[in-house]
Parts: structure tokens; C-alpha cells; sequence
């Protein structure tokens, strides 16, 4: 009995002491800047071994930190005003200004964001960091403390003509009411392009520069045939979730189309110019620019007359804009494509097939006509002609007189 005694507490000896450091994340931590709460849309502080690890983008992007990423090395590169703080994961040391300081507990990738030991790293700019346990609240001084200069004296100056004080300038009122953040938004569009009935949720996200609030939908969207318009982590959003984003002073309408296959993922990275590791955790959206932009914004020079004499008919070309990945001889590209919506049906019989759509990219349906963008910049008239024994079939008139911007960016998206 006692030799069994003493190999159950060897045992668990051993399981204590070769258990991982802890990570407590089931108490929420708060973090206020000046008084004012902090969001983490999506992952938020934790506690690693008696010290709070917060999210770079939530804490240091707020006090006006410039923050960036080397994936090579692994390091994270704050600045701002003359500092500069290079913290490298994983390590027990960080750099600020070129000296060195220790950290009790690494910087890590914790739920794909970089985490940082938040008092330690504050301090070493000049930042006052409060803890108070009772609210689990992580209190951050609104601005940094300045070490005093030492000043000789100054003979003393003659009397100066008093002058009447100058008043304080009055601040700013920043309004971040549900009133003001909808006057950038035509509700009616939103609700015609989702096709469901929402109400807009109270609380408003931000991030940096982009804001954000979600829509509670009546019912789940049909996200059947809803092109790829940007890719993201930022928002912590859900497959089939909806809301409204304010960007660089723009508008936007966002659907969340879940995570991405690895092929899109290499397509977005070559496209970027960026490593596919960057991607990590990245999600597909289909986005909608709420704005009056026409259609002929992302179709500049597009002779509307020819593609009319082609087709017989008149036609309006859709806003919507659809995006896809296609296989042209084992090299994966990037393609995008609007509808037309045709005055009447078109003489199916007239054309001629000049291309198969043997992996149903396009989605369309017999009769359908739409203008593709290659990733060289030119457009094609594509219509689908297939029949019951060449379902895939399609008319191809290429365009090359007419190029198109082929440029990623959220002012050549899908427009309302």
C-alpha cells in the first residue's frame, strides 16, 4: 500500500511539472484607453501565467501605433512619435528604442492574432497601466508620461502687461450614435440587395479605420451565386452573417461567404503580392459599394453598341459583380463577371460555341449573357447556348479594344 502511495504521487509530480503555462481566458479581461472600453471583435485578452496578453490591433492601433507584421522573422514592429518597439514571437525579450527589456511571458499567436504583454511593453514607452482585479479591468493612461528636463534658471524678467488668458479650443464631439452612423447608408437598398427583412444591431465595432455594425436577419440569406468581393479576419464574423461598413468614408454591405478553399487562397496571395501564411484565418465576403456609382465606372470605354448589334436585343448590365477561380491549362486565375439583364430572349440559334464551362463557374443558365474580365485586363461577351447533349456550351466574342481595371480594391466592387 505505501509503495503504491508513493508512485501516485510520483506521477502526478510529474504531470505537474511538465504541464504548459496556463492560459485563463473564461473571466472576460477589459481594457480601457482614457476611460474609454476597448473592442476585440473577435479574439480577446487573455491571462498567461499572472500576466495580460491583449491583441496588437485592439490596443496599440488605438493609441496611434503604426503596426507591422514580418511573417519571415516572426516580430511585430510598433511606432509612433520617435519610438519604435520590435517584439519577436515566441521570445522573452523585446527592444524598445534599441534597449532591451524582459518579458515575464512571450509574446504568442494565440486564436490567429498576435498577443502581447500589454503593461510590460506600455511601460517601456512611458504608458501608466492600472489593474484593477475587482472589475478584471486593464486601465491604460490616455497618453504617455513625459520624463521631465531638468531647467536652470532664468533671470527674472520684468513685469509682462497682463493679457486676457486664451480659452481652451473645445474638442471635437465625436457622434457615435445609431442616427449618425446610418446617415452614410440608404437602409432601403441594403434591405432590396439582401432580399430579407434586418433590424441593425446597437452596438458599433471599430477597427482602426474601418466601423462596423451587424444586421439581425429575418431569416438566413441564399448565398447561392454570390462572388468573392474581398477577404478579411478583422470582422469575427460568421458564414452567412450581414452588416454594414464604414471605410475610408465609403459605404459598404458585407455577407460573410465563409472560409476559402487553398486555391483561392493562392490566387488572392498571387494577386497581393503576399505569402500564403498571411492568409491564415482570412474568410471570403461578398461585398456591395452602397453608392451611385454607375456600372460604366468599372467598364470604362465599353462600346455598348457593339455587344447590342451582337446580341439583338437591348440590355442593362447588372451591378452585381461575381468572382471565381478558373483552370486554364493548370494554371489557377482569377476571374470576374457581371450579368446582363436582356430586353427580351435572344436567337439562341445564331451563335456559335466557342467555349465550354466544363466547371459551371459561371453559374448561368441557357440563354444567359454576361461580360468576363481575364486577368489581363481585357473583356469577352460570353452567352450560354448549351442543350440537353452540351449543357456547358457557350458563345465567346472577345473585347480587347475595351480593357477594364483588373485592380483589387473595394472601388471595384460590386456597386448599388
Amino acid at each position: 500500500m505505501r509503495f503504491t502511495k508513493k508512485l501516485i504521487a510520483l506521477v502526478l509530480t510529474l504531470v505537474i511539472a511538465t504541464m504548459p503555462s496556463m492560459v485563463l481566458a473564461n473571466e472576460t479581461i477589459n481594457v480601457t484607453i482614457g476611460g474609454q472600453a476597448v473592442t476585440f471583435p473577435d479574439q480577446g485578452p487573455v491571462i498567461v501565467d499572472g500576466r495580460t496578453l491583449v491583441p496588437v490591433a485592439g490596443v496599440f492601433q488605438s493609441l496611434d501605433f503604426d503596426v507591422q507584421w514580418n511573417p519571415e522573422d516572426r516580430t511585430v514592429t510598433l511606432t509612433r512619435s520617435g519610438d519604435t518597439v520590435v517584439i519577436t514571437i515566441d521570445s522573452s525579450t523585446f527592444t524598445t528604442n534599441g534597449a532591451s527589456h524582459t518579458l515575464d511571458v512571450p509574446a504568442q499567436l494565440i486564436g490567429g492574432r498576435t498577443m502581447l504583454p500589454i503593461a510590460t511593453v506600455l511601460r517601456s514607452v512611458g504608458y501608466d497601466v492600472d489593474w484593477d482585479g475587482s472589475t478584471q479591468t486593464v486601465a491604460i493612461a490616455t497618453t504617455a508620461v513625459a520624463v521631465p528636463t531638468p531647467v536652470q534658471p532664468a533671470p527674472t524678467p520684468p513685469e509682462p502687461t497682463p493679457t486676457p488668458p486664451t480659452p481652451e479650443p473645445t474638442p471635437p464631439v465625436v457622434d457615435t450614435s445609431l442616427e449618425a452612423f446610418l446617415s452614410h447608408f440608404n437602409v432601403d437598398i441594403v434591405r432590396e440587395v439582401l432580399g430579407v427583412d434586418f433590424e441593425i444591431d446597437a452596438q458599433e465595432f471599430n477597427d482602426g479605420a474601418w466601423t462596423w455594425r451587424s444586421l439581425n436577419l429575418s431569416s438566413p440569406l441564399n448565398l447561392n451565386n454570390l462572388g468573392i468581393g474581398d477577404n478579411s479576419d478583422a470582422f469575427g464574423s460568421n458564414t452567412g452573417d450581414a452588416f454594414i461598413v464604414l471605410w475610408d468614408g465609403d459605404a459598404f454591405l458585407y455577407i460573410d461567404l465563409g472560409a476559402t478553399s487553398d486555391e483561392i487562397i493562392a490566387a488572392w496571395a498571387e494577386e497581393d503580392g503576399r505569402p500564403i501564411d498571411s492568409y491564415i484565418g482570412v474568410r471570403a465576403f461578398h461585398v456591395v459599394q452602397l453608392d451611385e456609382e454607375s456600372i460604366s465606372d468599372l467598364y470604362p470605354g465599353l462600346d455598348i453598341g457593339a455587344i447590342r448589334e451582337i446580341l439583338g436585343v437591348d440590355f442593362t448590365i447588372s451591378n452585381e459583380e461575381h468572382q471565381g477561380i478558373h483552370n486554364d491549362n493548370g494554371e489557377m486565375i482569377l476571374l470576374r463577371w457581371n450579368f446582363l439583364e436582356l430586353d427580351g430572349e435572344l436567337n439562341l440559334n445564331e451563335f456559335s460555341i466557342g467555349y465550354y464551362d466544363d466547371d459551371e463557374l459561371f453559374g448561368s443558365q441557357r440563354g444567359d449573357a454576361f461580360i468576363v474580365t481575364w486577368p489581363n485586363g481585357s473583356n469577352a461577351l460570353v452567352v450560354n447556348i448549351g442543350t440537353e447533349d452540351e449543357p456547358n456550351a457557350h458563345a465567346l466574342f472577345f473585347l480587347p479594344n475595351f480593357p477594364r481595371s483588373v485592380t483589387r480594391n473595394r472601388s471595384h466592387i460590386c456597386k448599388v
